[in-house]
């Protein structure tokens, strides 16, 4: 069978990856995790929120048919497409590009950034993202980002490559450390290869994962004065800095 080598762009502007994560995703595990962003950040009332990268819509859709306002960003044109087929009077606004494309100053009351999302920059530049996001923000607006403890990597099971099988067909992630920097976080080189009937498909990315005390600096010193962090968003919540998940909260 044919292998072919992909950018990370045209890899997720096929329909491989939720092809495969889809079942995992359902509309039970998002609201879930909806359910646990409103607890956590307890913010009341109807809110302008920032969902960037969105993907194809999976979370910004749950939280406008609450009645929330909804922007969300992503470099797939083909996720852009699905997130903009929504039922009228929801309000939502998807724009493609750059997940740290800046939108607007002091526009928004909530920033989310989910589903490991954070890091698929170099360092400097995740922090220049982290920044714009406060910038963003209203004055005591906050951020959300659900990510993977990095001080955990090693230990908590999550570097075992990963399968996800559907009859004959595959995708399978499989990631090695590439770096580790004082400060600046734990540099994993993925590998992901999809394999369907028709073809088999692989691109490779880099994604930086940080400790739990780089980053609550790097979020203080980009514009937000507090942090709250948290096991995850599903099942328990309470900070487990042995956890392989992590979730923190922060203030502007």
């Amino acid at each position: 069978m044919t292998l072919v080598t992909l950018s990370p762009a045209d890899f997720f502007a096929l329909d491989d990856f939720m092809y495969f994560q889809q079942d995992r995703l359902d509309d039970t595990v998002t609201e879930q995790e909806i359910n646990s962003i409103i607890d956590i950040t307890a913010m009341p009332g109807k809110l302008h929120i920032l969902d960037t990268p969105c993907g194809y819509g999976r979370h910004s859709k749950a939280l406008m048919q609450r009645g929330h306002q909804v922007t969300g960003i992503d470099l797939s044109p083909r996720f852009i497409d699905q997130a903009q087929t929504y039922p009228p009077g929801q309000q939502g606004t998807f724009i493609l590009g750059e997940m740290d494309t800046q939108v607007g100053e002091a526009l928004f009351d909530l920033v989310l950034i989910l589903f490991n999302s954070f890091g698929y920059y170099p360092h400097p530049r995740n922090v220049n993202f982290l920044e714009r996001c406060a910038l963003q923000l209203k004055p005591s607006g906050k951020i959300v980002i659900d990510t993977i403890n990095g001080a955990t990597l090693q230990t908590s099971g999550f570097m075992q490559p990963v399968v996800i099988g559907k009859g004959e067909e595959s995708l399978r992630i499989e990631k090695q450390i590439a770096d580790i920097q004082y400060e600046e976080g734990i540099n994993l080189h993925y590998t992901i290869t999809s394999q369907r009937k028709t073809q088999t498909t692989r691109t490779a990315l880099d994604v930086v994962f940080y400790r739990p005390e780089e980053l609550d600096a790097i979020l203080k010193r980009s514009g937000f004065r507090q942090t709250t962090f948290y096991s995850g968003l599903l099942g328990e919540k309470s900070w487990d800095p042995q956890s392989k998940k992590m979730v923190v909260v922060a203030q502007k």
